[in-house]
């Protein structure tokens, strides 16, 4: 027999007791107590020789719940509820934290905070640069967190509370995240909305406040952005804005110049594979279609055994020796109609070189924007060249990404009959499902959670694969406003898997923005098909 007991605090006080008592004299010390209801609490033999203690500690943590449950199991004691006040949580946590009675096991505690009446968290920080949190948070671990992002220094009067929206915690790391760009100010969430106010630590700090506002889609999401002007010191002219990258004889790519975001390092780092050397500068304010050409850049030095893709600060210009893959047609293609911008002095290949296999392509999973907004996504208003990217080698060309954290491949990669049967379960999850945005931005809907936590189902069972979400947009809109969004989107499906359990080391978030359409994007039908989520499984070595 399944032996059990549990005891329900309802919000009216009364505690219902189910389940087994060992004996009669048990089940009427239990009824003495005060506002308790033992009606449900059949006598049975086999109770563990940890039943008193375990209700006893049980009924002491449902003391402070205004409502809950706790249910004990041999040895095994499960709680949760909502705490009474705000010192109950604490002391709850403590009493969690301490450990329950000798041979007694907490399995699980899911304890909330009381519910706050108006939700509000507030992060300010004043000329001096201290930092101090005030009003609720749902929890120590969230606290923490955001203690260890604002800095050491950083006061808390934070009380717990429940009632926080969908993706607060997110959205709060975030938001401590762009006070290290304000020189005084604050970021605050009040009444249902976040605000990002005061003066910017430079016009650097302000350009990179108003490009995450781009890139995100925060305003769309209704964030604010109030920032005070600021003073520009006089400078001396800029030196030219350079690139280059060069691929010498033993394969290995060497970065030097200026690129416009640290992102950008990281997509060069693993654009140029294993080895690679990265010796660029971060430098803003690059010229514009800077983002495009790279990209086109690093599509022709694929095409390169050995020589260099460079730009002098006012031309770009490819030189060296031709690889396999070069022909003039796939100069064409790798250019896609911007020729006229590029100098290409490139020799014919002298010894071939196998191709880098792809990964295996599986079903679009349907991106929609969140009703009743528009079809169409909205422009952003970023430079590209300032987004994440990361495919991996060999994977696909023209987009920008950001890679989860490496890890060690796995000992025995999967054979190509699982990676298939993998595609063959997302296709018939993607055939029948749709992943909502709210409209040109990258928030994932509430409405997508199901969604999400059954393509995370799916991709759980597809261990030791390489896992590409690969965000597309139709063409509406500015190309690196468009490459933005999809990384972003791409990215916020990854952090959604992520947070339901997939190994982030296996998720690579991809950006095309318009570069891929499937569909006539002169149509409101073809746009739809164009703004879309890709998934595809890999092995990890490639094989």
């Amino acid at each position: 027999m399944d032996y059990w007991v549990s005891a329900t605090r309802q919000p009216s006080g009364v505690i219902v007791f189910d389940g087994y008592a060992p004996d009669e004299k048990t089940r009427d010390a239990l009824d003495a107590r005060d506002a308790v209801d033992v009606n449900w609490l059949k006598l049975g033999s086999g109770a563990p020789a940890e039943y008193a203690d375990g209700v006893d500690f049980g009924l002491r943590l449902l003391s402070r719940l205004s409502e809950g449950r706790f249910t004990l199991r041999g040895n095994v004691l499960t709680l949760s509820g909502v705490a009474a006040d705000a010192k109950a949580y604490e002391e709850l946590q403590k009493s969690i934290a301490d450990g329950a009675p000798a041979r007694l096991v907490v399995a699980m505690a899911d304890i909330k905070a009381p519910a706050a009446a108006a939700y509000e968290f507030v992060a300010s920080k004043s000329s001096d640069g201290n930092v101090v949190f005030s009003g609720a948070l749902p929890g120590p671990t969230l606290e923490r967190d955001l203690l260890a992002a604002a800095g050491a220094d950083t006061v808390s009067t934070i009380a717990y509370a429940s009632g926080e929206p969908t993706n607060f915690g997110q959205s709060a790391e975030q938001a401590v995240g762009m006070l290290s760009h304000l020189a005084a100010g604050e970021v605050a969430f009040r009444n249902g909305a976040w605000t990002i106010s005061g003066a910017p630590a430079s016009e650097e700090d302000k350009r990179a406040l108003e490009t995450e506002f781009g890139v995100r889609g925060l305003a769309q999401a209704g964030w604010q952005l109030a920032l005070q002007p600021v003073e520009s010191p006089v400078v001396a002219a800029p030196a030219p804005y350079t690139f280059a990258a060069t691929r010498a004889e033993d394969g290995i790519i060497t970065f030097t110049g200026n690129v416009p975001a640290a992102a950008t390092q990281r997509f060069l780092e693993t654009r140029g594979g294993s080895g690679a050397v990265d010796e660029t500068t971060v430098v803003l304010d690059a010229p514009p279609e800077f983002a495009r050409h790279l990209l086109e850049a690093m599509d022709l030095l694929t095409l390169i055994d050995t020589g260099t893709v460079s730009f002098d600060g006012q031309n770009w210009s490819a030189s060296g020796q031709g690889g396999e893959a070069y022909s003039e047609a796939a100069v064409a293609e790798a250019l896609g109609g911007n020729a006229a911008d590029w100098s290409v002095s490139l020799a014919a290949p002298a010894v071939a070189r196998p191709p880098a296999q792809l990964p295996v392509s599986a079903p679009d999973a349907v991106v929609a924007e969140d009703p009743p907004a528009p079809p169409e996504a909205a422009p952003v208003d970023s430079d590209a060249g300032q987004e994440e990217a990361s495919p991996p080698a060999g994977g696909p060309a023209k987009g920008a990404a950001t890679p989860a954290p490496s890890a060690p491949p796995a000992a025995e990669p999967p054979s190509p009959s699982d990676i298939a049967s993998c595609q063959a379960e997302l296709k018939a999850l993607s055939d029948h499902n749709a992943i909502l945005f709210q409209s040109g931005a990258a928030v994932i809907t509430t409405s997508a959670q199901s969604e999400l936590d059954a393509f995370a189902a799916v991709l759980q069972r597809c261990p030791d694969t390489d896992i590409y979400v690969e965000g597309h947009t139709d063409s509406d809109g500015d190309a690196r406003a468009n490459l933005a969004l999809s990384v972003s989107r791409a990215e916020a499906v990854v952090n959604a898997l992520a947070e339901r359990g997939v190994a982030s080391s296996r998720l690579y978030a991809v950006g095309y923005g318009e570069s891929q359409p499937v569909a006539d994007n002169t149509t409101a039908a073809g746009k739809a098909k164009n703004r879309r989520i890709v998934i595809s499984v890999a092995d990890p070595k490639g094989e």
